[in-house]
Parts: C-alpha cells; sequence; structure tokens
C-alpha cells in the first residue's frame, strides 16, 4: 500500500501553533520557532523571530521590505497581533538545516 502526502507539509502547518507567523509567501514556507520581543512605553517594539524553512529557495528579498504579521495566541490570554516592516533576513545552514532569522 502506497500514501501520497507531502511530509514537510504536515510538519510546517501553522494552524494549531501558538505563534504563527504571515508573510507575502505562499502558507507552508515558513514556521515560527522563537520569537523574542522587547516593548516600552514610548517606544518602538522591537522583535526578533527564528524561523524554520522546507524551502531552499528563499532569499533575503523575498521578505526584506515586505510587511510580516505575527500572531501570539497564549493560553487564556488574547490573541496578539504585531505587524511590521522587515528589515533584515539572515540565513544560517544549507539544506535540511537551513534556518531564518527576522
Amino acid at each position: 500500500m502506497a500514501f501520497d502526502f507531502d511530509f514537510a507539509s504536515l510538519i510546517f502547518s501553522q494552524e494549531t501553533r501558538r505563534l504563527r507567523i504571515e508573510t507575502n509567501l505562499d502558507d507552508g514556507h515558513l514556521l515560527l520557532r522563537r520569537l523574542h520581543c522587547v516593548e516600552g512605553v514610548s517606544q518602538l517594539f522591537r522583535l526578533d523571530l527564528d524561523l524554520l524553512s522546507p524551502n531552499g529557495e528563499i532569499k533575503p528579498q523575498d521578505i526584506v521590505g515586505d510587511k510580516v504579521g505575527v500572531i501570539v495566541q497564549p493560553d487564556n490570554e488574547p490573541k496578539r497581533f504585531f505587524l511590521w516592516l522587515c528589515e533584515k533576513l539572515s540565513i544560517r545552514g544549507t539544506g535540511e538545516t537551513r534556518a531564518l532569522c527576522l
């Protein structure tokens, strides 16, 4: 018996995750692994994201300068939404060990 399914699409699904990212890329290209946020009174917020991707073809110009949205949904608390323009993208590793940082 043979099964025909895309294993990467199962792993990189954001549907049930508490941290989600929205970009101009198609769904399933990025998975938010870690979020570090700094907020302050009368200050701009700063977000640092660690992302994973099964797509080894993503380049900085695919995201830098575009809108990025993050949804944070903690237990028993309301959702938080962050929206900003991506300033930089760094890529670590190659192939299956590739990680992206915004």
